[in-house]
């Protein structure tokens, strides 16, 4: 005389897959990174580096979908950190309500002029 309890059955809703997953890129042809590394000679092509270890392709216009010879550079660790470090431009993320990234795109860097000579404005406390 034991008492069961049931759970009624429920279908899980359908979901869209391509809606969680990651805006991914094509990545770069094994024929393009070939063209690059013989036109780079297997070094780093900023002027005056010639390290040879390690290179990282690198997008010059930022956008990691244009695999192009001439859009891709080979650079050394360092100067790749610096191009990004350098740039006018800086990559959001985009993340659904579930935190999962589902697209980026590349907006401008905005940069708010400090001037260090100027007393912060106080607000005005009137009653």
């Amino acid at each position: 005389m034991g008492f069961q309890f049931q759970l009624p059955k429920i279908k899980a809703p359908k979901l869209d897959m391509e809606y969680f997953k990651p805006n991914s890129r094509e990545p770069v042809s094994a024929k393009i990174k070939n063209e690059v590394r013989k036109r780079a000679k297997n070094k780093c092509e900023k002027k005056g580096c010639n390290y040879r270890k390690n290179l990282q392709f690198h997008h010059i216009d930022f956008n990691n979908r244009h695999n192009t010879v001439k859009n891709i550079m080979l650079l050394c660790p360092n100067h790749h950190i610096e191009k990004h470090k350098k740039s006018k431009v800086r990559r959001v993320y985009h993340r659904n309500v579930f935190g999962v990234v589902t697209g980026s795109s590349l907006k401008n860097k905005s940069k708010k002029k400090r001037q260090s000579n100027q007393i912060p404005r106080l607000p005005d406390l009137r009653f």
